[in-house]
């Protein structure tokens, strides 16, 4: 059951009765056990589903996995997630954090972060608070609570939010209110396409060459085998897609030598224990390319808020040369239009193929807070680190470019 560390009234406008006000309407409290964790979800994700701003990434399936997977191994840590109710005792806040102890205990501090920012690389963390006006009061309330509980961390390190994340209208005030230092940097780059009109005038938008390369490559497929789009959506289909998945991908990557983040079977569990949950509720989706009922493509996908998300490809490597990974993306594509979406989102990554499908991008921050000397001089000296590495890449850039 959800320990209530402390329940803390919100006193965070300035003016007394406002103040009072908003204190009988919410209260505060902390949920740092793995089984109170759990037994949140069916009320996390009713939440969500009515959020301001939603994500698959914020779903509970995903984060509880990443908990479980990732998130309990690492020695001291715990969850740190700040829960507002109303004063019906209905879920309206949830800022789904959690503590790790110091790496270097005299040199930094305990740590905040968003749960399941590290590792598995989601887009679009932030507060799930729900969509009325009292949104601000709640993000406020659940801030004041944070506040009085300095006692239990030194830092805030916050990555993967979007530029107009809730919760980061908020932070600076707030760390500067606290006697914090606040850094805020870029972080990720996210192609993604707004889907608008039809399929068909949507490819007149992109250019000349890359649409007759689809065009050309998909009718050669389709001319040398019966080609077909299969769309695995229930647990079951999920399950046995995402092994084929896993499989092609790693096939690729093998024979090229190189190295991937999912290629590893700490990934693979994570992936599909998530995959299979959230087909359950009918976010998780893998489209695959099949020629002669021969599985050659796949992607996995979110679809969440009528948002398709892609976040991992395999193909066959001996189709390379078909461009089968090519032709499986416009056919998903094509049937975002066709099924109404409203967006298609690569996630994080400049890589040069997303930029053929789309030249619309959008930019994730990552921001931090220090309190006390021993974590302020911590982030002041990430800062310095991060500045040389940038002055040591952009020389070395312009020595190769001197050697071409």
């Amino acid at each position: 059951m959800l320990e209530e560390i402390q329940e803390i009234q919100n006193r965070v406008d300035a003016r007394p009765s406002r103040s009072r006000k908003t204190a009988e309407a919410f209260t505060v409290s902390l949920c740092d056990t793995a089984e109170a964790f759990r037994n949140l979800q069916d009320e996390w994700n009713h939440l969500l589903d009515h959020a301001a701003r939603k994500s698959a990434f914020l779903r509970h399936e995903f984060l509880y996995a990443w908990w479980e997977v990732y998130g309990r191994k690492q020695n001291g840590a715990t969850p740190f997630i700040l829960i507002a109710r109303d004063r019906e005792r209905r879920l309206v806040g949830l800022l789904p954090l959690y503590r790790e102890p110091s790496r270097w205990p005299i040199f930094g501090g305990r740590a905040l972060r968003f749960i399941g920012s590290a590792r598995e690389a989601p887009e679009y963390l932030d507060m799930i608070v729900v969509d009325n006006a009292q949104t601000p009061q709640i993000i406020k309330a659940v801030l004041a609570a944070l506040k009085n509980l300095r006692a239990q961390y030194d830092l805030l390190r916050l990555t993967d939010m979007a530029e107009d994340a809730l919760l980061l209208a908020f932070l600076q005030g707030w760390t500067e209110a606290c006697g914090g230092q606040w850094q805020q940097r870029p972080w990720k780059v996210c192609p993604h396409i707004k889907l608008s009109g039809d399929f068909a005038a949507y490819l007149q938008s992109i250019s000349a060459n890359h649409r007759a390369n689809f065009r050309r490559r998909q009718r050669k497929l389709q001319d040398s085998c019966k080609v077909t789009m299969e769309i695995a959506t229930t647990p079951a289909q999920v399950e046995k897609d995402f092994d084929t998945l896993f499989a092609l991908h790693q096939k690729r990557w093998t024979q090229r030598e190189g190295t991937s983040a999912f290629n590893n079977e700490r990934s693979r569990r994570f992936h599909r224990r998530v995959a299979t949950t959230m087909a359950e509720n009918g976010v998780a989706r893998i489209f695959s390319l099949q020629c002669e009922n021969k599985t050659v493509a796949a992607l996995y996908c979110f679809l969440y808020d009528n948002r398709l998300m892609y976040y991992q490809a395999g193909f066959d490597i001996d189709y390379e040369n078909q461009s089968v990974g090519l032709i499986l993306m416009g056919m998903v594509l094509q049937y975002c239009f066709e099924q109404g979406y409203k967006e298609f989102d690569f996630l994080r990554g400049q890589e040069e193929y997303k930029f053929h499908w789309t030249k619309q991008t959008r930019q994730t921050v990552a921001c931090d807070a220090a309190f006390g000397k021993f974590a302020k001089l911590f982030l002041f000296s990430q800062q310095v680190y991060r500045e040389l590495k940038r002055r040591t890449r952009t020389k070395l850039n312009k020595f190769r470019a001197l050697k071409k």
